[in-house]
């Protein structure tokens, strides 16, 4: 058998004595890139691996993409995105970028329909999904030219997610429980200010102005991890200044050793609310006015005997008050862009939807009055 002969390294590049280092310039896809190592074999696989790199996998693409863009996400943005950037990468993971397919973009989004996802969600599924494979396009030496997901339309007849509003009764309630119900404060607030949850948790003393009547947002919680980060509002509208309305000016009663730093709503030491902590203050409210439903669970203990839990769960969260207070602007006259500026919305579209499901709402109920009064009249009744 005859000898392998010894390839000759050094023979193919430059070499410079001084820095001690071979070098070479090669174009790679029209571009022109300088190498340089201090060995030659080295040099040699460093040009080999930039004009024949290996196709990176979905996820390896994802990974990279998720590591710089959440870097310029808020907390409670990028974790809304996690589920969709999880279930992309469950889908296409190990498979080469290059050889994902329209076809498999439209799989995963067809299938969201036949599960019965809310419109929303599949557009943000499908967004999640192109915004990685253009971070493939725009990378210095692009994967792939195409991105699949762009031939991919949203189906027609998804269903929208209707923003819920508490009715009359619901507001009542925390209207009446202010002072008596456990935390009763804070979602009686809500229901007066608009305020997002975590822009509420972080008001301060300072932040409150009776002698104008103003409350001014200028910051909030949020809770990437359970634990409270304060933070800016995520948009320019998010900084706002708010009316001080009459009936939660007489519930906020300042204590005498309140300094202006002093959140309104904190932990026993003074330190802001952690989510745990939150969420017991908030069950245990909604358990005290009868906002909750109770789920019974056949269990078993560790020695396997069944029990029965009660699962206590709040039919009220605090978002929805905030679309109650959206929901008493509207009713009152209020014109959108007053509105607007009273919720922190930075779109006026924001606005203009909310103001269109509590339109919509509004005629439901209103048509629901005539149905009651013809069948109680006349006797009439639906068809079977």
């Amino acid at each position: 058998m005859g000898k392998v002969k010894k390839i000759d390294y050094g023979a193919m590049f430059s070499y410079d004595p001084k820095k001690g280092l071979y070098y070479c310039a090669r174009t790679i896809n029209g571009v022109s890139r300088k190498f340089r190592a201090k060995d030659p074999e080295e040099l040699y696989r460093k040009v080999e691996a930039a004009s024949n790199p290996a196709t990176p996998t979905f996820k390896e693409i994802a990974e990279a993409w998720w590591a710089g863009k959440m870097e310029s996400l808020q907390d409670n943005t990028r974790v809304s995105y996690a589920p969709y950037y999880n279930a992309a990468v469950k889908e296409f993971g190990s498979r080469p970028i290059d050889e994902i397919i329209p076809a498999d973009v439209e799989r995963i989004i067809l299938r969201m329909k036949s599960q019965d996802f809310a419109a929303k969600t599949v557009k943000t599924q499908k967004g999640v999904i192109k915004m990685i494979f253009d971070y493939a396009i725009t990378q210095e030496h692009p994967y792939i030219t195409f991105n699949p997901a762009s031939a991919v339309t949203i189906p027609r007849g998804l269903k929208r997610k209707k923003r819920s509003s508490p009715n009359d009764s619901v507001m009542q309630i925390v209207i009446d429980n202010v002072d008596t119900a456990t935390f009763g404060l804070f979602p009686y607030l809500l229901l007066h200010t608009g305020c997002r949850r975590g822009e509420a948790l972080a008001l301060t003393w300072g932040d409150i102005d009776t002698k104008d009547d103003k409350i001014s947002i200028t910051k909030e919680y949020t809770y990437p991890s359970g634990m409270p980060v304060l933070k800016e509002p995520k948009t320019e509208s998010g900084v706002r200044t708010i009316e001080l309305l009459p009936g939660l000016k007489a519930h906020l009663n300042r204590p005498e050793d309140a300094k202006d730093e002093t959140l309104i709503f904190a932990a026993p030491d003074g330190r802001p609310l952690q989510e745990n902590a939150f969420r017991r203050r908030w069950r245990h409210y909604c358990k005290d006015v009868g906002l909750v439903v109770d789920i019974p669970e056949e269990r078993k203990s560790k020695a396997g005997k069944k029990y029965i839990y009660h699962n206590i769960k709040p039919t009220l969260t605090p978002h929805q008050l905030r679309h109650g207070f959206a929901t008493l602007l509207y009713e009152s006259g209020v014109d959108m862009k007053t509105s607007q500026s009273q919720l922190g919305h930075a779109d006026i579209h924001t606005t203009m939807q909310i103001y269109t499901d509590i339109r919509e709402a509004h005629r439901k109920d209103q048509l629901d009055k005539l149905s009651s009064y013809m069948t109680s009249k006349y006797g009439e009744v639906a068809p079977e």
